[in-house]
């Protein structure tokens, strides 16, 4: 006598249903991967923009240091960061410069 394994079957509704969740695990696996990979090239190239800055930078440095035995050099430095003038050299401040609106900040302390 033969024994008759019985075969169970999926109905086919239960099995149209998982294939269906499971290609939509895939395709939302696949969109977040792809949005996390724009995200990242985002940053990249954010990332890029700042080194090249940062090397605008240091070569602008390294110019002035090339240049910190110059005369001409002193006297940039002197002017922008110390504030300093030439003797008989007269500074003009333009006042409007300083307003907010029509008062001075002096007028508002």
């Amino acid at each position: 006598m033969k024994k008759h394994k019985q075969v169970h079957r999926l109905p086919i509704q239960t099995a149209r249903f998982m294939i269906l969740f499971v290609g939509l695990v895939c395709v939302l696996i696949t969109f977040r991967s792809y949005r996390m990979t724009a995200i990242r090239r985002k940053e990249l190239q954010a990332n890029r923009e700042k080194i090249e800055q940062r090397a605008e930078e240091i070569k602008r440095t390294g110019e002035d240091i090339r240049r910190s035995d110059d005369l001409e050099f002193a006297e940039e430095v002197a002017r922008e960061d110390l504030g300093m003038v030439k003797p008989r050299e007269v500074l003009y401040i333009d006042k409007s410069k300083d307003r907010e609106g029509d008062r001075n900040k002096e007028d508002v302390k």
